[in-house]
């Protein structure tokens, strides 16, 4: 995973379904009004069309239908910072990725055991609204 500089833009990897918490992040993201740091979606499932129909509706949201592995390290490569959303989870490998890549890490209380990787935990989608609201929208 090559280290460029990263643009200010939320990534999400994994499958789309309401139980890896795609929903609220997107409530998030639209709740913060930010389109010009772009919510970058990568993956396949339930909530495909959901996300697809709000990519051409709403400026920012970009979504990326599920992708060979190797592909994915470009998009690590490319935004500063990783959500991992979902409601519960074993040990998720795209946290193993975005470490690996140096990410932000962005997780909910839910994933509370892995807050020693994440850079910030969310109590709920408007503290994440909030954080998107705050990020500046330049490379790093």
């Amino acid at each position: 995973c090559r280290r460029s500089k990263r643009r200010a833009g939320l990534l999400y990897v994994g499958r789309l379904d309401s139980e890896k918490g795609v929903d609220r992040l997107l409530r998030a993201y639209v709740r913060a009004r930010r389109f010009d740091v772009p919510l970058v979606i990568v993956g396949d499932g339930p909530l495909r069309k959901l996300v697809c129909r709000l990519s051409q509706r709403m400026p920012g949201i970009v979504y990326v239908r599920a992708l060979p592995y190797e592909r994915v390290f470009e998009y690590y490569a490319t935004y500063r910072y990783v959500v991992i959303p979902s409601y519960s989870e074993g040990f998720p490998r795209v946290l193993l990725e975005a470490l690996v890549c140096g990410n932000e890490i962005l997780i909910f209380k839910e994933l509370e055991i892995f807050k020693r990787f994440a850079s910030r935990v969310f109590s709920d989608e408007n503290e994440l609204a909030d954080f998107i609201r705050s990020v500046p929208n330049v490379a790093t």
